[in-house]
């Protein structure tokens, strides 16, 4: 398993993304919070699925080794639709014929996004796709994919001492909170705080080399996760504080809404931690199995674990305990 996500709009309702897509690949669902499971596969092509994120109004993305596809009726349309803004000067009279021009960037067709797209996600009414060829950005309802807003080659001149080419420096991961979107690749992060019209490039916490993943919360805080733990920064990256959690070598990082908490699991450990966003103390469960997605349905949690599949918490989460 993947990926894993939620339906806001429907609490029993599961999505997961399986890798592999063969006879028991590609995506499936759960109508009843994990306890049955139906497999969509309709229009995928056969494609892994990397990531999947839905908005608040219910529509599903999902990233695989060849673009980007959403579910409309129970079948996945492709949606690599790729246009450019190129600046186009319009010419202004006033009525004493005085002539200015103004700049006004205007989306032209760019072909398609083919490549893999590693992560997707949604705020403040826009997608966002994290992909091989840079990061895209939508708030098209037919999907018009505006880009790359950020791509590798910019990336590269952040990556100091590297002569790899852009095409060796994919973008792996993209969270967004807010009108702040962090975007990373292995050894590079980007931040833009005005919904992917600008960036920046942002340190990597002190002694880190790395970047696995990456979230926002809803304060608009900035988390990191690899394989020295999780920091987190309150100032837009300016500077990073580990958090104390007695995990390294993070298999998953996202923000949960439901429990106002940032969610870590750990390759080297069975346990999955609660982080509060605000006062940064830590709570736990036990599972019992090595977990790297987890999320909130019907007041309780699911995890995908490593190698065995999809598990479902037995108590309501408001309390840590055992899955």
């Amino acid at each position: 398993v993947s990926s894993m996500v939620a339906d806001p709009t429907s609490p029993d309702t599961l999505y997961v993304g399986v890798l592999n897509d063969k006879r028991f690949g590609g995506v499936f669902v759960s109508k009843d919070g994990g306890q049955a499971w139906t497999q969509i596969n309709a229009g995928l092509a056969g494609n892994d699925v990397f990531s999947l994120a839905m908005s608040p109004a219910g529509v599903l993305m999902a990233g695989t080794n060849h673009g980007a596809f959403r579910l409309r009726n129970d079948k996945w349309e492709i949606v690599d639709a790729r246009f450019i803004e190129t600046p186009h000067k319009i010419r202004h009279v006033n009525k004493k014929h005085h002539v200015t021009y103004t700049t006004e960037f205007v989306p032209v067709p760019d072909g398609k996004i083919e490549d893999a797209v590693h992560g997707v996600a949604f705020a403040g009414g826009k997608w966002y796709a994290a992909t091989s060829e840079g990061l895209y950005s939508t708030d098209d309802p037919k999907f018009a994919w505006i880009g790359a807003v950020l791509h590798p080659e910019s990336a590269e001149k952040a990556h100091s001492g590297s002569d790899a080419k852009w095409s060796e420096i994919p973008f792996y991961g993209v969270a967004a909170g807010g009108s702040s979107v962090l975007a990373n690749a292995q050894t590079i992060l980007y931040l833009s705080p005005d919904q992917a019209k600008t960036w920046q490039s942002v340190a990597l916490p002190a002694n880190w080399h790395r970047i696995r993943y990456v979230a926002v919360d809803a304060g608009g805080n900035l988390w990191v996760g690899g394989r020295l733990g999780v920091a987190f920064s309150d100032n837009q990256g300016q500077s990073w504080q580990s958090v104390d959690v007695p995990i390294n070598d993070i298999s998953g990082l996202q923000y949960d809404p439901q429990l106002k908490r940032i969610v870590a699991t750990s390759y080297d450990s069975d346990l999955v931690f609660g982080i509060d966003a605000t006062a940064k103390h830590w709570s736990y469960w036990n599972p019992g199995w090595r977990t790297h997605v987890v999320d909130s349905s019907s007041g309780h949690l699911v995890a995908a674990t490593l190698l065995h599949g999809v598990i479902v918490e037995q108590q309501k989460q408001l309390a840590a305990g055992s899955f």
